[in-house]
This record gives structure tokens, C-alpha cells and sequence, in this order.
């Protein structure tokens, strides 16, 4: 199955969620008792208050430090750029989102 990683960030809040995504088949199938009998559901893997330090090299989220790598554009990190935060809080949970994405694969064979 294929799934979509969503990570959201509002309000200094953290959300990153694993969404399965239909294939073809499910689409088809009209069967909504079976279809929701078969669904995965959504996984909230992440839901954390962050900070980020004034001079924009670390972020604090759950009582753990991160440093944000110097290749990432200063600009982009104080206009708050969505897909460079994407790319920045994807790049500190790879790890973790793997972990799940790995478990959840184990699950559905």
C-alpha cells in the first residue's frame, strides 16, 4: 500500500501523519462494510510543541535539540517557507517515519 506523509506546523505546533492512499481496486470497490473493514487508517506519528531559537540553528521539540543543517537557507527558514520547514522537520524524524513506514508494511503483508 502507498501512503502519504503530511507534516503540519501551526501555531508552533508539530503534526506529522502517515495517510494510506487508495489504489485503484479500493476505489472500485463499492462495498463500504468491507471497505472500511480493509481501510488502514490514519497514524499520527508526531503531535509535539516546538521552539526554535532566535538565532534559527536549533529546534526544540519534546525536550530534544536539533540542529538545522547550515544548507538550508536562512531566508526561507525566517519567512517560514512551508516546503523548506517540510523538508527541515522530514529531514530530523527520517528515522522515525521509516521506523513506522517499515512496521506498517510488516502489518499488511
Amino acid at each position: 500500500p502507498q501512503v502519504k506523509i503530511i507534516i503540519d506546523f501551526i501555531d508552533k505546533n508539530l503534526k506529522i501523519d502517515i495517510v494510506p492512499t487508495k489504489d485503484k481496486k479500493s476505489k472500485q470497490n463499492n462495498n463500504s462494510n468491507i471497505q472500511a473493514i480493509k481501510t488502514p487508517k490514519n497514524y499520527r506519528l508526531v503531535n509535539s510543541n516546538f521552539e526554535i531559537t532566535k538565532d534559527l540553528k536549533t529546534i526544540l521539540v519534546d525536550n530534544h535539540t536539533y540542529a538545522i543543517p547550515d544548507y538550508y537557507n536562512i531566508d526561507m527558514i525566517k519567512n517560514e517557507d512551508e516546503k523548506t520547514w517540510q523538508m527541515i522537520f522530514y529531514q530530523i524524524f527520517a528515522d522515525k517515519i521509516n521506523a513506522e513506514l517499515i512496521n506498517r508494511s510488516k502489518i499488511c503483508i
